[in-house]
């Protein structure tokens, strides 16, 4: 470009970060002159926090709504590019790193600007794993183990039961793992995370629940059809 207008923006105010401290760094914003196509992202580098040591294969994604998810992989030099976007006032990017504690930070993506130089430090993080099995200490395949963070990817149990989700961040308090499967109730739980770099176990035993037949009919004794029908613990009833 023959022309670049710059100008250095505070992220203190547009970033957030969960469920570490508040993500704070210093971008450039790029605007190309009127001869040039204007383009909307941002880009930057991924590091650890006590090196500065650039990370590669950093997974950095964002979801936007009724849209597919866009997702970037760092490069051996730690960095990452997110170009063509449309423009939001708040969008949540999502970092997730082997042996790294996984990230969520915010930034206003504005039209016909280039964040350039974000900067975002990752600290070690620990790992959660177990075994799901029955009362009879059968391991249960295809149950899904998540934690309630927005982070942390779903997982899914192989054949002997086992689960790891790695990202945790040592300084969280309390995490919750939800695990279910199609043939048992949900089960959830929490616990403590482990010390960066190691990993807490957490066996799950899911027990078989009960089936409740029965009939619903309006105020005169005639069936209803097509009803939602939920414990009230059930996502069909939280709103």
């Amino acid at each position: 470009l023959d022309k670049k207008e710059h100008s250095k923006i505070s992220l203190n105010k547009n970033i957030v970060s969960e469920p570490q401290e508040q993500l704070t760094s210093e971008i450039t914003s790029t605007n190309s002159d009127k001869s040039q196509v204007h383009e909307t992202g941002l880009s930057g580098i991924v590091v650890c926090k006590s090196n500065s040591e650039p990370i590669q294969d950093a997974q950095v994604f964002c979801k936007l709504w009724g849209k597919p998810q866009i997702s970037s992989f760092t490069d051996d030099n730690g960095r990452f590019e997110f170009l063509n976007m449309e423009p939001r006032e708040r969008q949540f990017f999502y970092i997730v790193a082997d042996g790294y504690t996984s990230r969520r930070v915010t930034f206003e993506i504005i039209k016909d600007k280039v964040y350039e130089n974000v900067k975002i430090e990752l600290t070690p993080g620990s790992t959660v794993s177990g075994i799901v099995c029955d009362p009879n200490d059968n391991p249960i395949k295809g149950a899904t183990v998540k934690t309630f963070m927005f982070t942390n990817h779903p997982v899914v149990t192989y054949e002997n039961g086992m689960f790891e989700i790695d990202g945790l961040d040592p300084a969280w308090n309390q995490y919750s793992l939800h695990v279910t499967h199609p043939n048992y109730p949900a089960f959830s739980t929490s616990f403590s995370p482990a010390s960066a770099g190691e990993t807490l176990w957490k066996d799950v035993v899911l027990k078989p629940g009960v089936t409740i037949h029965g009939q619903v009919t309006d105020a005169q004794g005639r069936p209803v059809p097509n009803v939602t029908v939920a414990n009230t613990t059930s996502g069909c009833t939280w709103n």
